[in-house]
């Protein structure tokens, strides 16, 4: 998989892509039944996209490679940061 950012342009391969949303489909219909599990996805649509809606296959499904393309292109990344995590020293 190769990622650039630099200038707006972006190459993510469309085999991963497919593998990813093969997989998330294999999320959404494996789902515990568990209340909690099925209940946290459809909060966090609500807080983190305001989208008040449960995810579903047909959702997965019809989002194409060139949606996900379109959509990271629109993005804006000029404002970034950079993290890096140094391990901690041992204490004596």
């Amino acid at each position: 998989m190769k990622k650039s950012f630099d200038n707006g342009f972006v190459d993510i391969d469309e085999e991963i892509f497919d593998i990813d949303k093969r997989d998330t489909i294999l999320k959404i219909v494996l789902r515990s039944e568990n209340l909690v599990d099925t209940i946290m996805p459809f909060v966090s649509n609500i807080v983190e996209f305001n989208y008040p809606y449960p995810d579903t296959v047909n959702d997965i499904e019809e989002f194409s490679y060139d949606d996900f393309v379109k959509t990271i292109k629109s993005l804006d990344f000029s404002n970034y940061s950079i993290v890096e995590c140094n391990p901690l020293e041992k204490a004596i």
